[in-house]
């Protein structure tokens, strides 16, 4: 009986969380998350599986999930689909840099040599000039940013601060109405102009901590993106929540400070829920399901596998590394329970789908 129960919250769960998007990005999204869950529950023959039935439903997959379908299938020794993943990822124009001293990545090149090598990717086409552009922005952008304190800036100095972070967003504004979202098959992954995520996105950030002083409002723009696909659901709500600006997609975030890692939302488990804790939790998860994100309680296991796991990309941002004063840090601790993978994984259930 308990299985014909959960078996029916998750079909109703799959249908209500879908609804904005096209078909063909549901059921990727849909594969995606059954691969991350396959990888973090030590499954990486489902998970290769998943990602193979995901990238068929969407022509120009997104960057991390083929880097992840890569790594499982090299540790499987899966050439087949290792290749066809490779030659996606060279063609993008990423480098192997992070991952180059991994020894199945040496092993893969063994096994591969000949492959490698005559991988074309003549089909290839970037905008080199756009790029550039936004490299340059990215760097106006960190102008005054690298000092040690902002507050130390001058009245000239805060002035010109200002003006940039208008200048530049305004720029990117326009940049984006006319080319759409800079991607991986726009700007290509140059590690010259990324560092994990795109520097330009720097920008996005800046103008969401601004909160309602914001020159430019990104939001309606790339949540667009993602209703197209141009941009993964997660980099949309992560870019739109960094540094706790609001929590209407990523609600639980894991917290370090100098003791370590990780601290939590004592809310994370329903006993420590009140009536407007509930009502805030279920909103969130309304709005994670209307762009095809995971339930908050997986997301949260995506987070701490990755925090144990970093060579994978499941989660963008998924560690916030704060310096708070004695008083606050009080405070925070309070609120929160320490949390870790395996204690976490150990009383996970799918049930917690519908857990409010």
């Amino acid at each position: 009986m308990r299985k014909i129960q959960l078996t029916l919250c998750l079909t109703l769960f799959a249908i209500f969380s879908y609804c904005q998007l096209p078909e063909n990005l549901q059921k990727y999204y849909i594969s995606i998350d059954k691969a991350e869950y396959a990888l973090v529950t030590g499954n990486k023959k489902t998970a290769s599986d998943n990602y193979y039935q995901a990238f068929n439903e969407k022509e120009s997959p997104f960057f991390e999930d083929i880097y992840n379908s890569f790594l499982t299938n090299a540790e499987l020794q899966n050439d087949e689909r290792a290749k066809q993943d490779y030659q996606k990822l060279k063609c993008l124009q990423y480098d192997f840099s992070e991952i180059r001293a991994f020894v199945f990545f040496e092993k893969f090149q063994e096994r591969n040599k000949s492959f490698m090598e005559q991988v074309d990717c003549t089909k290839s086409k970037f905008n080199y000039k756009l790029r550039r552009t936004l490299d340059s922005l990215a760097q106006w952008d960190q102008m005054y940013r690298n000092r040690d304190n902002l507050q130390n800036l001058n009245i000239e100095q805060r002035k010109i601060f200002l003006k940039n972070d208008s200048v530049n967003a305004i720029a990117l504004k326009k940049i984006i109405e006319k080319y759409g979202v800079p991607n991986e098959y726009l700007i290509g992954m140059n590690n010259s102009s990324l560092s994990a995520h795109f520097k330009y996105q720097a920008i996005i950030i800046h103008q969401q901590k601004m909160g309602k002083y914001k020159n430019v409002d990104f939001e309606p723009l790339l949540y667009k993106a993602v209703q197209e696909g141009k941009m993964r659901n997660k980099d949309f709500a992560a870019l739109m929540e960094f540094a706790f600006v609001r929590k209407e997609y990523n609600y639980f975030p894991l917290i370090m400070l100098n003791d370590g890692c990780c601290l939590i939302n004592k809310s994370i488990y329903p006993e420590y829920r009140d009536q407007q804790k509930k009502q805030e939790i279920q909103t969130a998860e309304k709005k994670r399901s209307e762009i095809g994100l995971t339930s908050l309680s997986r997301n949260v296991l995506y987070k701490l596998y990755n925090d144990e796991n970093p060579k994978y990309k499941l989660e963008p941002f998924y560690k916030a590394i704060l310096s708070l004063s004695r008083e606050e840090e009080n405070n925070l601790r309070k609120k929160s329970i320490k949390i870790n993978f395996e204690d976490y994984f150990r009383q996970y259930d799918d049930k917690n789908y519908n857990r409010k």
